[in-house]
């Protein structure tokens, strides 16, 4: 089987090619690389450097979020539009998931901490004790300092904070992840959409964003639309 996956939820984006669980190739796009303009040149690299066609792509996978909308909403209609061209299953992984896949098996607690703009971040806990993940703090989007302090403890830290936020994340029994580990492979998004095919309930999961919070574009016509009703019950009636 050939799969095809995408990682975009970030500033640098990847695309990856593999045969069964082995790596063909794998391109990261360097950070100021437009996902929009680069992915579909590198997909047709990674082809021709395999000799390989668009119609030899049996699954196509896709990094989910959370993360940049932007990143996510191009890599996923790339993901979709190749799919539909090829007649490829198409795979959705949350973000989350892959992170957890590439902590080393040495730690028994994880910490997610993505930066979201205006001093905010996606961030999770997990349980890695027992051989499965358990969530500990459930995915949300809130304030950085706020996840600094969900996180103290013995932990591996995965994301971009630790590196913009040091002084929040300077706890000795943080266990730092390299700076180059986040965002995650794109052949770990791909392995986990192969694994993903035993499961039984795979037919139920949707290939949907994880955005955990609205489009800024959407909150400025909420904001837009909040203002209006304000201004409305302030008119005399």
């Amino acid at each position: 089987m050939l799969t095809l996956a995408f990682e975009t939820t970030s500033d640098t984006a990847s695309v990856a090619l593999l045969s069964g669980d082995r790596v063909l190739g794998e391109h990261r796009l360097d950070q100021g690389t437009r996902h929009g303009v680069g992915l579909v040149p590198a997909v047709a690299d990674l082809l021709r450097t395999n000799s390989l066609r668009p119609a030899d792509i049996t699954l196509v996978a896709v990094s989910l979020g959370p993360g940049s909308f932007t990143g996510i909403r191009v890599g996923l209609a790339t993901a979709r539009s190749f799919a539909h061209f090829t007649r490829s299953r198409l795979i959705g992984i949350p973000t989350m998931d892959a992170l957890l896949e590439e902590t080393p098996a040495d730690h028994s607690r994880m910490g997610v901490a993505i930066f979201a703009g205006r001093d905010r971040a996606y961030g999770a806990i997990y349980d890695l004790t027992g051989g499965k993940p358990r969530t500990e703090v459930e995915p949300a989007l809130l304030p950085v300092e706020e996840w600094a302090e969900k996180i103290r403890g013995p932990a591996w830290l995965a994301g971009d904070c630790a590196a913009r936020y040091p002084d929040l994340f300077a706890a000795e029994s943080l266990t730092l992840a390299p700076s180059d580990s986040y965002p995650p492979r794109s052949s770990t998004i791909a392995l986990l959409a192969l694994r993903s095919l035993k499961d039984p309930d795979l037919e139920e999961r949707a290939v949907d964003p994880i955005y955990l919070q609205l489009p800024m574009a959407k909150t400025i016509l909420e904001r837009k639309r909040e203002r209006r009703d304000r201004e409305a019950d302030a008119r005399p009636q």
